[in-house]
C-alpha cells in the first residue's frame, strides 16, 4: 500500500539533497506522517488502498513544487539565522563594554571598597566576579529577547572574543610595563614571557569558560522566554 508513497518521498528527498541531513530527515517524517494520516481519511471515506494512496498524493502536490518550497523556506530561515547571529554578535561586545566598564564600576564599587577595606581581598575578588557574570548573562538575556535564532551562540562567541581581547591587552601591559619596571628599556625574551603568562592564561581559560557560559545561560534564558511569549500570543 505504501510503495507508490515511498517513491513519492524519495523522490521529494532526492531534489532536497543541498538541505542538512537532519533537517532533510525531519521533512520526510513530517510529510510521510501528513500524507499516512491523509491515507487513513481516505479510507475512512471508503476509499480503496490504492485510490485512498493516490488521491493523498495527488492533494499533497507534485514532489518538484514540494521540494521547491521546502527549499524555499529553508534558504528563508536560514538567512533569518544569519542575521540575528550577526545582530547579536555585534550588539553584545556593545553591552557587555557598557555593563561591565561603565555600570557596574558604580554599583559593586561601594562593595569591593568596603572589603578591601576590612582586608578582604578574597570577598572583594568574588564580589567582583559576581557582579561580571549577572552583567554578562543579563546582557546575553538581552539579546535573547531580541534576536532569538542562534542567540546562544552569539552571545558565547561574542563574549569570550571580547574577553580574550581584553585579556590579551591586560596581559600585553602586564608583561611589558609591571613584570619589567626595573627594566623598562628592556623588552622581555620569549621564556621570560612565557613564565609570567603561563599563569594569566590558565586564569584567562577560566575567565573565558565562566563569562562565555554565563551569556549563553542569559540568551538560553531570554529566546525561551521569547518563544513562550510568542506561543502564549498565538495560542490566545
Amino acid at each position: 500500500m505504501n510503495s507508490p508513497l515511498e517513491q513519492y518521498l524519495s523522490e521529494i528527498a532526492r531534489r532536497l539533497k543541498p538541505l542538512p541531513a537532519r533537517r532533510r530527515d525531519e521533512e520526510i517524517t513530517e510529510m510521510r506522517q501528513h500524507l499516512l494520516d491523509a491515507v487513513a481519511v481516505n479510507r475512512e471515506l471508503g476509499q480503496s488502498p490504492e485510490e485512498a494512496v493516490g488521491t493523498a498524493l495527488e492533494q499533497f502536490g507534485k514532489p518538484g513544487d514540494i521540494a521547491e518550497n521546502t527549499m524555499r523556506a529553508w534558504r528563508r530561515d536560514r538567512s533569518r539565522d544569519r542575521r540575528s547571529f550577526w545582530a547579536g554578535f555585534l550588539c553584545m561586545p556593545v553591552l557587555v563594554f557598557v555593563s561591565v566598564f561603565v555600570l557596574s564600576p558604580h554599583l559593586m564599587g561601594p562593595f569591593v571598597e568596603h572589603a578591601r577595606a576590612r582586608g578582604d581581598d578574597l570577598l572583594a575578588n568574588v564580589i567582583g566576579w559576581a557582579f561580571m557574570g549577572a552583567n554578562v548573562a543579563l546582557c546575553g538575556f538581552l539579546i535573547g529577547i531580541a534576536f532569538p535564532r542562534r542567540a546562544v551562540r552569539s552571545a558565547f562567541w561574542a563574549t569570550t572574543m571580547t574577553v580574550v581581547a581584553i585579556a590579551c591587552v591586560v596581559a600585553y601591559k602586564f608583561v611589558t610595563e609591571e613584570a619589567y619596571v626595573e627594566r623598562p628599556s628592556a623588552m622581555p625574551n620569549a621564556g621570560q614571557a612565557l613564565a609570567f603568562l603561563a599563569p594569566i592564561i590558565g586564569t584567562l581559560f577560566l575567565w573565558v569558560a565562566g563569562v562565555g557560559a554565563a551569556a549563553a545561560l542569559g540568551a538560553w534564558l531570554g529566546g525561551r522566554l521569547r518563544s513562550r511569549g510568542r506561543r502564549t500570543r498565538a495560542a490566545a
